[in-house]
């Protein structure tokens, strides 16, 4: 189950996020909404052929230096047999752009100031 965040910064920013995996983080059908044909094109060849280990899909949190805004985008990441992870990254959901991944969620720069932000758990999603 994945949480939704709150990140606060003294400088008056603030955005509240659904980060993590939620429970259809391994639901093809949910994968396939998110992610275009084309791109998921390697992917499910390499699982046509029983070739991935694991995969799944999470909320990945990052900053989209184009809005200058913290966001969340699908992260698709996968491990095929021979050890090998791959990954398949969204665009920032407000303008498209590429976003920068952020793998540390508990530690935290404001996209505004550069501030290190405090974090809230306000609940959790699935």
């Amino acid at each position: 189950m994945g949480e939704i965040r709150k990140y606060n910064c003294s400088c008056g920013y603030s955005q509240e996020l659904p980060v993590g995996v939620g429970m259809s983080g391994m639901n093809m059908l949910a994968i396939q909404r998110v992610f275009p044909e084309d791109i998921l094109a390697e992917f499910l060849k390499e699982k046509e052929k029983d070739n991935v280990e694991t995969y799944v899909n999470k909320n990945q949190l990052g900053i989209c230096t184009h809005c200058q805004t913290l966001v969340v985008s699908p992260h698709l990441q996968y491990v095929l047999k021979d050890g090998s992870e791959k990954h398949i990254m969204g665009t920032c959901p407000d303008c498209g752009k590429e976003f920068f991944p952020i793998h540390n969620p508990d530690d935290v720069c404001c996209p505004k100031c550069g501030k290190t932000m405090t974090i809230e758990t306000a609940g959790h999603w699935d």
